[in-house]
């Protein structure tokens, strides 16, 4: 497995106007890992999984990602090298049907139409959604919508990985179906961020864990594997 590091962050800040601050964090994310991003509720994980993907540009510090100043890319370029799953999957879907969404941007940025078409109806299948493929994203239940959201993130094929609770709307099965296919990805050389509540899954999967406090690193653990 790799040990080349994707992302790194040096003493880096984001602040929200409403006085939220996230404390300045040094930290590197290699492929060789699933990191599970872990802490109490407004403690800070989903603005430090959007710091991480470059959504959010840092107010002092800097991230890289890939080797590239965050700063310096643009939302699309980071979307390239970081797939990122919203916690909320609205943000993140926009084409009219399921089948749309699924292929849309493969095709808008050139992919080989049948590679695209077959990537898209592999990932539907795995998410349970293949039989929806005609049906209005906008009727989907919000489950749903979540693992349309993460099928979309998955058949994109970026080298690393941010979920942001992407257990949120799964059945026990599926929980089981996502946990499988982490695994499968991680031994593929896909590096993986998962930001949760969800200590069973992160019992099974995690090789490292950041618990986040306050807006900073409170522990880093790397439990034994």
């Amino acid at each position: 497995m790799s040990q080349e590091v994707i992302i790194s962050t040096r003493a880096a800040e984001y602040r929200y106007k409403q006085g939220f601050a996230l404390q300045p964090i040094t930290l590197d994310l290699a492929r060789s890992e699933i990191c599970f991003i872990m802490g109490a509720n407004g403690s800070g994980k989903s603005t430090l999984g959007r710091l991480l993907a470059g959504i959010y540009k840092p107010c002092s510090g800097s991230v890289t990602i890939d080797g590239e100043d965050s700063r310096k890319l643009s939302l699309s370029a980071c979307g390239r090298k970081i797939g990122y799953l919203w916690q909320k999957p609205d943000l993140q879907l926009f084409a009219p049907t399921v089948w749309e969404d699924m292929t849309f941007l493969g095709e808008f940025v050139g992919g080989e139409t049948p590679k695209v078409r077959q990537n898209a109806e592999y990932w539907l299948d795995q998410m349970g959604l293949l039989e929806l493929k005609v049906q209005s994203v906008h009727l989907l239940s919000r489950g749903e919508k979540q693992r349309l959201a993460l099928a979309g993130v998955l058949a994109a094929g970026s080298r690393y990985l941010i979920l942001d609770e992407p257990t949120t709307g799964l059945d026990e099965a599926r929980r089981g179906v996502l946990a499988d296919i982490l695994r499968l990805l991680h031994s593929d050389g896909i590096g993986i961020s998962v930001i949760s509540h969800d200590r069973e899954l992160a019992e099974q999967l995690a090789t490292r864990r950041l618990i986040i406090d306050k807006g900073g690193i409170s522990d880093d653990i790397r439990p034994p594997r």
